[in-house]
C-alpha cells in the first residue's frame, strides 16, 4: 500500500485504503471499535454510524486523534493475519488532511469556501454529504442488508429464489398507495427473512424509483430538507437511527411522508417492544420520541417460521434451485441447527437461538 491517491481523488483514497485495512484486520465489528475507542487513556467518542460513514466514504475523520486510534488498533491484527502491506503511519495523516481539503472545509469542521448547500457535519467534524440515490432495479440487496446465501458448486452468484410470504399481498398494496407518502416498517427476528420481503416488494412496485440508503439520521435530515421526487429511503435496522446522538424523529418523518416519500424500514421485535410499549405515569420514559415516531408507521410482523402455504412454496421452487433445496433439507430434518448466514457474514452457519426450537421451518430459507 502507497502513498500513491487514486484517479478519484484523496477522499476515495481515504475511504478505499481505510476498507482494506479493516477487511485486512478481519472486519470487527463497530461496536468493538466503539468501545475500544471509548476505553484509550484520553477516550475518543465514536459511534457506529460515524465509523460507517468513514468507511463508506460518506465523511472524512475531522478529528486526527480519531483516525490514529483506529490506525493503531487495527494495523497490527492486519500486519499479523493477512499479508496487508501497511501505508507508513504518518501517510495516514497526510492522507486525511488532503481529503479534508478536497472536501472543502478547515480543521474544525468549518467550510472554507460555500460548499453543497445540503453538506452538514457530523458531531466529531467529519464532512458529511447527502446519501447517493440510485434505481431500486439496480440496488445490490447485499448491501441493504438481505443474507448472503450458502455457497454450493455451480451457483455461488446471487440470491436463493425468492419465496413469497403470507405478507407479501399487503405489503405490496401499502407501497402500491405511494401517492401520498407511506412508511412501513417490518418487524421480525434475525434471519426472518424481513430485508429480503421488502427488498423483493420495493423493486416489484418501484422498480425505476430512486433509493437511498442513509448511514446516519443526519442524511436523513438531509433529504429531508429537499424532499426528492419518487424516491425510496431504505431504513434497514431502523434502530440504530433512533441510537444516533441526534435521532431521527416524527418530524422528519412527517415531512418526508407529506413529500411523497416512501420510507420502508425492517427492526427487532426486543427493539420495537421496548419503544413502543408506554411506561407507567411517573417513570422514566426515555423512548417518549421515539413512540411517536414509531406510531407514523404501518407495522407488519414477519414470522420467523414459514407457514404451511410458505413452506409449500418453498417446496415447489426448490427442485430449481439447489441452495434452496439444502436450506429446506437442512431446516426440516436437523434439530440442532438452523441454516442461515448470520448478517454482516459469508458462507457460514447461523446458530439456533436459545430457547427455540426447530419448528415448521426457519423462514432463513428465504432469504
Amino acid at each position: 500500500m502507497g502513498d500513491v491517491t487514486a484517479p478519484g481523488g484523496a477522499a476515495e483514497t481515504f475511504a478505499s485504503e481505510l476498507r482494506d485495512l479493516y477487511a485486512a484486520a478481519g472486519c470487527p465489528t463497530l461496536a468493538t471499535l466503539v468501545r475500544q475507542a471509548a476505553k484509550q487513556p484520553s477516550p475518543i467518542r465514536l459511534t457506529d454510524s460515524t465509523l460507517s460513514d468513514w468507511l463508506n466514504g460518506r465523511s472524512i475523520p475531522q478529528n486526527p486523534k480519531a483516525l490514529w486510534f483506529l490506525v493503531q488498533y487495527l494495523r497490527p491484527i492486519a500486519i499479523r493475519g493477512s499479508g496487508y502491506s501497511p501505508r507508513p503511519e504518518a501517510g495516514w495523516e497526510d492522507l486525511r488532511q488532503q481529503a479534508v481539503a478536497e472536501r472543502g472545509v478547515r480543521r474544525g469542521g468549518r467550510p472554507a469556501r460555500r460548499a453543497d448547500a445540503n453538506s452538514i457535519s457530523d458531531p466529531d467534524g467529519s464532512v458529511m454529504s447527502p446519501p447517493v440515490a440510485m434505481r431500486v432495479d439496480a440496488a445490490d440487496p447485499r448491501m441493504l442488508g438481505v443474507h448472503a446465501s450458502i455457497q454450493i458448486d455451480g451457483m455461488t452468484d446471487g440470491l436463493p429464489a425468492y419465496v413469497p410470504r403470507d405478507v407479501d399481498p399487503h405489503l405490496r398494496r401499502l407501497l402500491a398507495d405511494h401517492g401520498r407518502g407511506v412508511f412501513v416498517l417490518l418487524v421480525g427476528r434475525s434471519s426472518s427473512g424481513k430485508t429480503r420481503t421488502l427488498f423483493e416488494a420495493v423493486r416489484a412496485m418501484m422498480p425505476d424509483w430512486s433509493l437511498a440508503h442513509p448511514a446516519s439520521a443526519e442524511e436523513i435530515r438531509i433529504l429531508a430538507s429537499v424532499p426528492p421526487a419518487r424516491a425510496v429511503v431504505w431504513l434497514d435496522e431502523l434502530q440504530r437511527m433512533l441510537q444516533d446522538e441526534r435521532p431521527l424523529t416524527a418530524a422528519i418523518v412527517r415531512r418526508l411522508h407529506h413529500a411523497g416519500v416512501v420510507l420502508v424500514g425492517t427492526m427487532w421485535p426486543e427493539e420495537y417492544d421496548e419503544r413502543i410499549t408506554p411506561r407507567e405515569a411517573g417513570s422514566d420514559d426515555r423512548h417518549t420520541a421515539d413512540r411517536e415516531l414509531l406510531r407514523l408507521a404501518t407495522v407488519i410482523e414477519i414470522d420467523d417460521q414459514l407457514s404451511s402455504d410458505e413452506r409449500a412454496r418453498a417446496e415447489s421452487l426448490a427442485g430449481s434451485d439447489k441452495r434452496l433445496r439444502l436450506a429446506l433439507d437442512l431446516t426440516f430434518r436437523t434439530s440442532e441447527r438452523r441454516y442461515g448466514p448470520p448478517r454482516g457474514s459469508f458462507n457460514s452457519w447461523c446458530r439456533r437461538r436459545p430457547g427455540r426450537r426447530a419448528g415448521r421451518g426457519s423462514a432463513a430459507v428465504v432469504g
